[in-house]
């Protein structure tokens, strides 16, 4: 395990000092002039005055930058709190509260986005922990904001000197992940360099990544899914083509152009850039094209992208135990390639079983149930709040995910969804999942999502659909093929059809908010 987490590129350094890493927009970044940008920039945190165990928030689209802070924080021992630039006032608010974070690193707008006239929404009051912010901005910027110093970043030629010592704190968290907060207040993931480490070089022996792989990094930096692919390619030596954010246009430009190997996205990201190709597209250079699936079924979209070339594998992580810690990654058969989950890519040193939800017992492979993990990969637990990091775990030491899933006999994870998308309905425990790939299942339905609400002291349950664009199917011949299909205690009561879905937009890929789905049928059920 790294004494810093500077080891994921400084031992490139003696040999490889002049070898391109990094690719942004117009500019390219060689090992070298990256090292020392991260040490500049930690003699400037020094002259700002973080210290070591402070926290540095950091509100930036994807550049270098971004990267340069993350090395550059964890130089002077202190903790990068990752916010999405999709956040608006109150989640920021709430990521400066609960980080206790000293610094904000921010940028000043972005595409249309003003970010300082989002932060004057923020109640300061509750961010007594924040000192100064710090804005990239081309033109001279030096105010305050209840009381707190607003100035633009700017390097000195002697922030170097005071950069040179790495202070790096193995104890400390390195980042602070933030979770989606689609039902909750927002909780903070914090990893340390082990275990980002650890889950880097599993990554590189599983998913053939060497001194040749460009990679893509299509997603936010703030989310794992990207961050953790960007971080495994500067072990191995890779060369990263960073987009600020994501456009399909541009993204199916930069593929060909940099011929790149490896990629992470939804469902959503490959259609985009699959639209955007040329067609007869020669994408023989890919090798890994990694997705996790959280709406639609992935064996819908899945055929037809792999038939234009996509060397698409399944995924299956989270924040708290890191990208990518099990894969479908070359499995000759399409149906287990487009499963969700995958083959963990630790071995044995990722364990993981299957819990009743109910009864709370330890089921056998092949049943369904919640899942829990243990792993080097591991978070350290929810910074600053040490209940929900207690309930995280089990007392032998197992993370509690949230997830319903199953283990195969020759132990590859089946992902299902999550706890809350399953139901008990005549007696019969059932998930949303199984429901779903029925209903996707039939022609010129593009995608449905079931829930299930207590209704007048029964348990209702609802299918939501959205139909193909030619499509002229009514919910009763959806229902009729239904039941043809399914027990009758698996037909939704009603079947909605919609245009589309509420969806959270997240850090690692957007999903459905079935709480809103919830919320909605309780509302059209008590109309009538």
């Amino acid at each position: 395990m790294p004494n810093k987490l500077a080891e994921f590129y400084e031992h490139h350094l003696p040999f490889n000092s002049d070898t391109i890493m990094f690719h942004a927009q117009s500019e390219v970044t060689t090992v070298g002039e990256f090292h020392a940008r991260v040490v500049q920039t930690a003699g400037w945190l020094r002259r700002e005055g973080i210290a070591p165990a402070d926290v540095v928030a950091v509100w930036m689209t994807n550049r270098i930058e971004w990267l340069v802070f993350l090395f550059a924080i964890s130089r002077v021992g202190a903790t990068l709190a990752a916010v999405n630039t999709r956040y608006k006032s109150n989640d920021v608010e709430h990521i400066l509260s609960k980080s206790g974070a000293r610094m904000l690193i921010m940028e000043k707008d972005f595409k249309g986005i003003d970010f300082l006239d989002i932060l004057a929404d923020v109640d300061f009051a509750k961010t007594s922990n924040l000192k100064s912010i710090s804005v990239f901005s081309e033109t001279a910027t030096s105010f305050a904001v209840s009381g707190i110093s607003v100035s633009r970043f700017a390097l000195r030629e002697e922030d170097h000197q005071r950069g040179v010592e790495d202070a790096y704190d193995p104890k400390m968290p390195s980042i602070l992940f933030v979770t989606s907060g689609t039902t909750k207040a927002p909780k903070l993931v914090a990893h340390c360099a082990d275990s980002l480490y650890y889950n880097a070089t599993k990554v590189i022996e599983s998913q053939d990544y060497n001194e040749s792989t460009k990679l893509l990094a299509a997603l936010p930096l703030c989310g794992v899914f990207c961050l953790m692919g960007v971080l495994t390619n500067m072990r191995a030596g890779g060369q990263t083509v960073l987009m600020s954010t994501f456009d399909g246009e541009l993204a199916a430009q930069l593929l060909l152009k940099h011929r790149i190997t490896h990629l992470y996205g939804s469902e959503e990201l490959y259609q985009r850039i699959a639209d955007h190709l040329p067609v007869g597209a020669n994408l023989d250079f890919a090798k890994f094209y990694g997705i996790a699936s959280f709406n639609a079924s992935l064996r819908i979209v899945g055929p037809s992208l792999l038939a234009k070339g996509f060397p698409l594998g399944s995924l299956y992580g989270s924040s708290e135990i890191l990208a990518y810690v099990a894969s479908f990654y070359d499995d000759p058969d399409i149906e287990v390639r487009l499963t969700p989950g995958g083959y963990p890519i630790a071995g044995p040193e990722f364990e993981m079983r299957i819990r009743d939800v109910g009864s709370k017992n330890l089921l056998p492979a092949m049943e369904s149930g919640a899942l829990e993990v243990r792993s080097p990969a591991n978070f350290m637990g929810y910074f600053n709040d040490p209940e929900a990091t207690r309930s995280a775990f089990t007392e032998d030491g197992f993370f509690k995910t949230g997830d319903m899933a199953q283990i195969t006999p020759d132990g590859a994870l089946i992902y299902e969804g999550r706890i809350g998308d399953s139901y008990r309905l005549a007696g019969y425990l059932i998930n949303s999942a199984e429901i779903e790939d029925v209903i996707n299942s039939i022609e010129g339905v593009r995608e449905s999502h079931f829930v299930v609400v207590r209704h007048k002291e029964r348990n209702y349950a609802v299918a939501y659909v959205c139909l193909q664009q030619a499509s002229r199917l009514t919910a009763e011949e959806i229902r009729l093929k239904l039941r043809h299909g399914l027990a009758s205690y698996k037909v939704p009561q009603q079947i909605w059809i919609v245009d589309d879905f509420p969806m959270a937009h997240g850090t690692n890929g957007s999903k459905v908010q079935k709480e809103h789905l919830r919320a909605e049928t309780l509302r059209r059920l008590n109309d009538h």
